[in-house]
């Protein structure tokens, strides 16, 4: 059974399909942006996890929560590179 009851409506789409421009950069930028996210993601959850900080309870209680705040945020860019921040000035220093 054809997908399109008419030959003609089966010419137009195809014909639709050819005219149409696909924008391959913003498709890989997409891809791009997406290795990138899990890659800071993955990061923050090693630099973050509170059993590096066992000895220090402050420090490890400020890890704790800002590593529940990177797994609630897996996906979210913005919030991913303010806990970045985070973590650099209040965890690494």
């Amino acid at each position: 059974m054809s997908l399109f009851k008419k030959k003609s409506k089966q010419k137009e789409v195809i014909e639709r399909i050819k005219r149409e421009e696909i924008d391959f950069s913003s498709m890989f930028a997409s891809i791009n942006n997406r290795t990138e996210i899990e890659q800071l993601f993955k990061s923050l959850s090693r630099r973050c996890h509170p059993d590096v900080y066992v000895g220090n309870p402050e420090k490890m209680a400020l890890a704790e929560e800002l590593f529940k705040r990177v797994m609630a945020n897996s996906t979210n860019y913005n919030e991913l590179v303010q806990i970045d921040s985070i973590i650099t000035e209040q965890l690494e220093s």
